[in-house]
């Protein structure tokens, strides 16, 4: 204990009172806020507080210990005695209410908790039995009903149960144990039948309403109303009815009675044979008359809701307010209503029946229902942010309101945070100076705080995390710099191991503060030469999620997201409308294709040029789609702005591919999601920066992402509502578990290729990490052979073709020795150069180096080859081009030749055609202006070998793909122009 020499009296720190008191150190500062301490001294910036002060302390803030502790109990052990002596009272709660009420006398506060003595038990039980248990008719919850099954016992809705409980026709009953709930006697059924008029005898089967009783009528052509029946009663002309739940109900074998009655009234519609059949053909065709009369330009209430997809009765109910050109006209048996065309068509073009909701909607708008549903937002909320004039443009129908769509997602998108503010390196170093500064290390802690400062700024400068990750870690290192200014008053080296694992020990200290701690502690001692004689070492076991055993999607329901996002004329519809619908669209797709993680693919995704492509505006795809060559040329931007995209976790390049069954998909997706966002940027004040996938960012002052989207993203699956269950891992697993099978099969069970290639494609730095992430599936075939084109990465010409088929020859172990030769013959001939006149020797050349090439692999070992290959397929065999492969790789065999387009080693990719052509343009240009016959010769090999390239591309990916690269018309201009500069 710590003493102030130049006084008389002893003054201990802070966190020496706390320890005597057996507090934590902030409730000792908010004792001396409170005024319970004082008499302090402050030396030095540091709070000094006198010895006599701990007795006092204990008795103002009653921390003496309880006298006799055997005598009293804590309010949860009091609650647990009453509990087994048959109380039902709700928890602890009930118990301080009674001491605070002074009903208990006897109890004791220490440190803060609650204690009551034994005896007090008695009066909580009489106060009980006296005030509650006489109410309560039984105390066995068996011998009631709860809302619900009494709801079902009477074939009534609660809501009417809780009217008559209002009306004091049903009694209800309250227990303290159960919140909220009500209970109803079993008993008092049949008194509660009689008191609300239950019949036991109805069955709605065999009686029928008043309404149900007119309808059965109009299908007799006799039309009453509701006041008839009732008229009908009241005169006892019929006699044979029911009242159930205060309604009248008529037995059905009542219906030819009332008939009858009708038939004899004559002025009801209904046909009798008195009338004679001249009569009846006459009255029918005056009536035909009158009703083609007017009809031209109107229809009938039946016409009209079959034009409008509305039900008639529907219909009828909105025929005063909207349809005012309405008529009724004289019909048999009484008259119908006739609506306007005109009506029709000014309806249509406003409003539409909604049928989920079963009401009027106007077109373009939201109901506050459907935005509540969208948002997330309470109704109250919303009415707030539609009075502050937040939400603007609401409009009241029919006491409901309706939001313009474009001014809803306006709404949504202005309580979107975006990146505006990175919270980084620099920030995070700012946070931590501010907090040393405003707590300064004691004078024998000096050096460690030193040394942890400058721990600590190592750690943060090596840091990839992004802002959320990057901010919880800040606080870590707060948090643990103010754990050890509280416990340690020395230099931490000079700590003994016995104090150490007393910290460490500490439940108020955090796995992960442990864990970083040790670390700090070998940093340390590693500084300071100290070899202690033990090491730790902290690790501990993460609580599993629920994803943890390795979940992945069934291959069906892989195969359901894959159809379900490639469906573009279903989704553009509702993706031009919402952004959040238009960004799922393409975060699903990307997953789908690439293995990149959820939060680098919200991130990294670049802003979309429109330049190239038609569509302008949401609107244009009204009407319109983005043609193949327009999608390819999108997939190409990416592709070379994606080219140096980073996994952030790890610091390794990404690999950026996408499957050809999706360019259309993801093109569209993207391009629709672009477009929202600068409408966003239109009518906020979001900065030209802001992202893509903007949608999927939240928070204000530190922005994290949700990368398995928000309740909004979801609505994408509307259509499929079994793939709602979606999540990022899950997606990522199961993409590169069916990559992984999917080589496997086309490999020949070759595990290691398959496993390559899957790590290229996350971006692993080693296959271990993959293998993690991959399920594990029987060979027996308990994995179904995934049928989507996921091993497509876009490689192609002639060498890529016969590696493909002498590995495909080898797993084809039935294929015969001439089978085999036909094949490779075929494959030559494929290959064999056309006779031009002009390139007749260039293309002979071509073809005795391509021959050449392909005796070398054929004479290669099959697992050599199998070796090279997982080398091309991991792109472990570098050209000069950084879109294609080199055979030979690292023996160059065409050291002189700037670019590998002419050489026969050279295995292109598809992206290699954005490069070629931009050398074809400079090869154009050099043989139009150069005046030498030797760089004439020299690039007029290199541009037929371009060209050679480019008709490759168009065998292996058709000429739409090819034209987004390079329009064919352009290539026929390029060889007109330079046809007569050729040397060769």
């Amino acid at each position: 204990m710590s003493t102030e020499n130049n006084s008389e009296l002893q003054y201990i720190t802070v966190p020496e009172f706390s320890k005597s008191l057996g507090i934590h150190e902030a409730t000792a500062y908010r004792y001396i806020k409170r005024g319970l301490i004082s008499n302090i001294k402050n030396i030095k910036g540091h709070i000094y507080i006198h010895i006599d002060e701990i007795e006092k302390t204990k008795e103002k803030a009653n921390l003496n210990p309880v006298d006799d502790r055997n005598s009293y109990l804590t309010t949860y052990e009091v609650f647990e005695v009453l509990k087994k002596d048959g109380l039902c009272i709700r928890g602890i709660s009930w118990i301080q209410k009674k001491v605070s009420s002074g009903l208990i006398k006897r109890y004791m506060k220490f440190k803060n908790k609650l204690y009551i003595h034994k005896e007090e038990i008695k009066t909580l039980k009489d106060y009980y039995f006296e005030h509650y248990n006489s109410n309560i008719p039984s105390q066995k919850i068996e011998d009631y009903y709860t809302i619900n099954e009494l709801s079902l016992e009477l074939g009534i809705s609660k809501k009417q149960i809780h009217k008559y409980i209002y009306e004091n026709k049903i009694n209800a009953f309250k227990f303290l144990h159960a919140k909220g709930s009500i209970f109803f006697l079993k008993s008092h059924l049949s008194l509660i039948k009689e008191k609300i008029g239950y019949i036991d005898k109805y069955n709605p089967k065999e009686f029928l309403s008043i309404q149900e009783l007119i309808s059965q009528l109009e299908k007799h052509k006799i039309h009453v109303n509701d006041s008839s029946i009732r008229y009908l009663i009241y005169r006892k002309r019929i006699p044979n009815y029911v009242m159930h739940l205060n309604k009248y109900y008529f037995h059905k074998n009542e219906l030819s009675q009332f008939l009858n009655y009708f038939s004899k009234k004559g002025n009801y519609g209904h046909t009798t044979h008195t009338e004679t059949r001249e009569q009846k053909q006459e009255k029918e065709k005056k009536q035909k008359q009158e009703k083609n009369k007017p009809t031209t330009n109107f229809l009938t209430v039946k016409q009209a809701s079959e034009k409008l997809q509305a039900p008639p009765i529907w219909l009828r109910g909105l025929l005063k307010d909207y349809f005012p050109n309405s008529k009724k006209v004289p019909a048999s048996g009484g008259y119908h209503w006739l609506v306007s065309k005109t009506d029709i068509d000014n309806f249509q073009k406003e409003y539409y029946y909604n049928h989920k909701t079963r009401m009027l909607h106007l077109i373009d708008h939201y109901d506050l229902n459907t935005l509540r549903s969208i948002s997330g937002f309470t109704f109250d909320k919303l009415r707030l942010d539609i009075k502050k004039g937040l939400l603007t443009g609401a409009i009241k129908i029919n006491n409901r309101l309706f939001i313009p769509i474009q001014n809803a997602n306006k709404y949504l998108e202005s309580l979107q945070y975006v990146l505006d503010t990175v919270y980084d390196t620099h920030k995070a170093l700012e946070d931590l100076l501010k907090h040393y500064n405003n707590h300064p290390p004691s004078s024998d802690f000096i050096k460690t705080s030193s040394f942890y400062k400058k721990w600590v700024e190592i750690k943060i400068n090596s840091s990839n995390a992004r802002p959320f990750s990057l901010r919880g870690y800040i606080l870590n290192f707060i948090n643990l710099y103010d754990k050890m200014l509280s416990n340690f008053h020395g230099e931490i080296w000079t700590v003994s191991d016995a104090k150490i694992e007393l910290f460490l020990s500490n439940r108020s200290l955090s796995n992960e503060l442990k864990k970083i701690f040790v670390q700090f502690l070998t940093y340390c001692d590693n500084q300071n030469g100290i070899n202690r004689e033990k090491k730790y070492l902290y690790y501990y076991a993460k609580k599993e999620s629920i994803y943890s055993e390795k979940k992945i999607y069934s291959f069906e329901i892989y195969h359901q997201y894959y159809t379900h996002v490639q469906n573009i004329e279903m989704h553009i519809t509702h993706a031009t409308t919402c952004r959040y619908y238009a960004n799922m669209w393409a975060y699903t797709t990307i997953l789908l294709t690439n293995n990149w993680r959820g939060i680098d693919i919200v991130h990294e995704f670049p802003s979309i040029e429109l330049d190239s492509i038609r569509a302008d505006k949401l609107s244009w795809f009204k009407t319109n789609k983005l043609t193949m060559e327009e999608s390819q040329s999108i997939i190409n931007q990416l592709y070379i702005k994606l080219r140096n995209a980073v996994a952030n976790k790890v610091s390794v390049l990404y690999n950026f591919y996408v499957s050809p069954n999706l360019i259309e998909s993801l093109a569209h997706s993207l391009v629709i999601s672009e477009l929202h966002k600068r409408n966003i940027q239109n009518h906020t004040a979001l900065p030209e920066s802001s992202l893509i996938l903007g949608t999927f960012f939240f928070g204000k002052k530190i922005v994290s992402a949700r990368v398995s989207g928000k309740d909004q993203h979801l609505n994408f699956f509307n259509p499929s509502p079994q793939l709602k269950d979606f999540d990022c891992l899950v997606m990522n697993r199961s993409t590169m578990t069916y990559l992984f099978y999917s080589i496997l099969e086309e490999d020949g069970e070759d595990a290691d290729l398959a496993l390559e290639i899957t790590k290229n494609t996350r971006s692993h730095k080693n296959s271990d990490t993959t293998a993690i992430y991959i399920q594990a599936k029987n060979k027996d075939g308990s994995i179904n052979r995934v049928s989507v084109n996921l091993l497509n990465r876009g490689m192609f010409g002639w060498l890529y073709n016969y590696i493909l088929l002498r590995l495909k020859e080898d797993i084809q172990n039935g294929q015969t020795i001439e089978e085999r030769t036909d094949t490779i013959k075929e494959l030559r001939n494929s290959i064999s150069p056309i006779e031009l006149e002009k390139w007749a020797i260039f293309l002979q050349n071509i073809h005795t180096n391509k021959n050449r090439v392909i005796d070398e692999i054929k004479h290669l070992p099959i697992e050599e080859l199998k070796t090279l290959a997982i080398k091309l397929f991991t792109n472990q065999m570098p050209s000069k081009e950084k879109t294609g492969q080199c055979l030979v790789y690292p023996n160059c065999k065409r050291k002189n030749l700037k670019t590998c387009y002419s050489c026969e080693y050279f295995i292109p990719e598809k992206m290699v055609l954005i490069e070629a052509i931009s050398e074809l343009k400079r090869l154009t240009s050099s043989l139009e202006n150069t005046k030498y016959d030797a760089i004439r010769k020299r690039d007029s090999f290199f541009l037929l070998n371009i060209i050679l390239l480019i008709d490759e591309a168009i065998k292996a990916f058709g000429i739409d793909v090819v034209n987004s690269f390079l329009p064919l018309k352009e290539k026929t201009i390029i060889l007109e122009k330079v046809k007569q500069h050729l040397l060769l």
